[in-house]
């Protein structure tokens, strides 16, 4: 079986490539630009993504197809042209590879979704694959977009589509927000922490990576949405416990007003992650283990600590 991993150079897409040549597979990543050139034969380096016109170079003898590229974080982008650069990196080039595979004969197509598409403070705790969707952001809903569309696409074709909505991912040198909170945990200083009692899945990338490789196996296999998470359920404060352990500092919390503590003050650069550790999302993934023969090994709370010790 031949595989293409979109965004190698990246955390996720990266941890996915190496995974699949551990395994066995013949894989090769989609880069932007060639940095390591001791890797290069499994690199592709195709510059952006959206600028692509002729995917037929890039999709020839490939079998299986995942998409990890896309755009989290808009930092460079004004807040005026965000919507469109959403769109446009995670709705219309994933669709318009999505086109290209099913017209080459690309027997599976994955894309790497997001729980950003069930919202922010959405009530919901426990949520499965028919939980309403309620995309907060632009980043959410263009994902949401490319699901339907993607959804749409495997009704109407041959091309098996598995469409992942992996929790919040982490691992040793992951970008984002875990490491945000680490970076806050190792100052030392008290955290306003303690009236946070938000409950959350984390998903380790090794539980990812084993679910991809369930899902390799499966020579023909369901097209469908997943939920993806590792199996554990943390609270903000249970977390920044795993943090501490992990870089050997106590943890100082105490208690404040949710009010006060969200409209910004000297913890305005952590609002958005603590907010969002704090509305509870937790994720079924029964659909997944039963369709893909797949079980979560990872213990959340230890690989925390393991992680947050390399950061």
């Amino acid at each position: 079986m031949r595989i293409l991993i979109t965004g190698a150079d990246g955390f996720v897409g990266g941890s996915i490539l190496r995974a699949a040549i551990e395994a066995g597979y013949e894989a090769r990543g989609s880069v932007r630009k060639q940095k390591d050139t001791t890797m290069s034969p499994l690199y592709v380096e195709t510059g952006d993504l959206v600028d692509i016109q002729d995917w037929g170079h890039l999709l020839r003898n490939v079998d299986v197809i995942v998409h990890a590229a896309g755009a989290v974080h808009s930092q460079n982008v004004a807040s005026g042209d965000a919507e469109n650069f959403y769109n446009q990196v995670n709705f219309e080039t994933t669709m318009k590879m999505a086109h290209a595979a099913s017209k080459s004969g690309i027997r599976k197509f994955i894309f790497l979704s997001s729980a950003s598409v069930y919202g922010a403070n959405n009530g919901h705790g426990l949520v499965d694959e028919e939980t309403e969707v309620s995309p907060s952001g632009f980043y959410g809903a263009s994902k949401r977009k490319a699901e339907i569309a993607l959804s749409t696409l495997a009704d109407s074709g041959s091309m098996e589509i598995v469409i992942l909505r992996p929790a919040m991912i982490f691992g040793t040198n992951c970008p984002g927000n875990f490491p945000r909170l680490v970076k806050l945990v190792k100052l030392g200083l008290p955290l306003p922490f303690a009236g946070l009692d938000g409950l959350r899945t984390f998903l380790h990338v090794d539980d990812l990576n084993n679910l991809l490789l369930s899902i390799f196996q499966e020579s023909v296999g369901p097209s469908g949405i997943y939920n993806v998470a590792s199996a554990d359920t943390l609270s903000l404060v249970r977390t920044c416990e795993g943090i501490a352990k992990g870089v050997g500092r106590p943890l100082k919390i105490f208690n404040i007003s949710k009010k006060l503590l969200f409209i910004g003050g000297p913890f305005s650069r952590v609002s958005d992650v603590m907010k969002k550790l704090d509305d509870s999302l937790i994720m079924s993934v029964k659909k997944a283990e039963a369709d893909f023969s797949w079980t979560a090994s990872t213990e959340t709370y230890k690989k925390i600590v393991e992680v947050a010790n390399t950061i």
